[in-house]
């Protein structure tokens, strides 16, 4: 059986715990175990066949090229180059297999962006944040830069008050409606039922907010809700308007 005892290593480190990465850890750095010892004692430290993946055949041959490669690795005098080489390559493996890769390469954060604002754009930068519940700037510039925020309508001291006010309305409507004597005779009914139809079309209204968009939320939801028939007339329409303007 051809067994690459690298690749074994590879596989049944990555299964290594906290623990047992810190055990193998200080063997490497220093131990006084015999070859034969440490072909003993490396069993109970590494995870089982069961727990890697590797046959039992691959865990032996495992442990016996690593107790090798302890031995050897401790020592610079009387030692054949060529062995010496290979207990170097087995103890580079186990080694780089210790910390698993956070991120693919293609993942990694490469490139800084730095850029500098006046007050008042910070201001803006930080009341933007606030709307989306973010504390560092940097990672809502960067959900920013790779489109993972949806986009949301934009915010004014208008829009603001003209949310606070409804939601007052609302909020007395209720009152209204949940009051018993205005259910006492048929008028009171008629009125409850008047408030609650106004109600309910003052919170459509509400939610539907149409000052609130921009160009790009005006733009996404064209594109979600209007056909291509609608938008070839809107097109035109603004066309003939534009014209119009431009003649004036």
């Amino acid at each position: 059986m051809n067994i690459n005892i690298n690749t074994v290593a590879a596989t049944v480190i990555r299964c290594t715990t906290r623990k047992q990465k810190q055990f193998i850890s200080g063997l490497i750095k220093e131990h006084n175990y015999s070859e034969l010892e440490l072909v003993t004692l490396l069993p109970g430290i590494l995870p089982s066949p069961i727990e890697s993946g590797v046959s039992i055949a691959e865990q032996q041959a495992f442990v016996t090229a690593l107790a090798h490669a302890l031995c050897l690795y401790q020592q610079t005098e009387n030692t054949n180059q060529v062995e010496w080489a290979e207990a170097h390559d087995l103890i580079s493996t186990v080694r780089a297999n210790f910390k698993k890769p956070r991120k693919a390469e293609k993942d990694l954060y490469r490139r800084a962006v730095k850029t500098n604002l006046t007050q008042d754009e910070y201001q803006h930068l930080l009341e933007v944040m606030a709307s989306y519940n973010y504390k560092s700037a940097s990672q809502f510039l960067r959900d920013v830069i790779t489109q993972k925020l949806t986009i949301k309508p934009q915010q004014s001291g208008c829009i603001t008050e003209y949310f606070y006010e409804t939601k007052r309305i609302a909020n007395l409507l209720e009152s209204l409606l949940e009051e018993d004597p205005l259910r006492n005779n048929e008028t009171a009914i008629q009125l409850g039922e008047a408030l609650h139809s106004l109600k309910q079309n003052l919170l459509t209204t509400r939610n539907l907010a149409i000052d609130s968009h921009n160009v790009q939320t005006a733009e996404i939801l064209a594109i979600q809700y209007l056909d291509s028939n609608v938008l070839r007339e809107l097109y035109r329409s603004k066309l003939e308007l534009e014209d119009a303007s431009n003649d004036i």
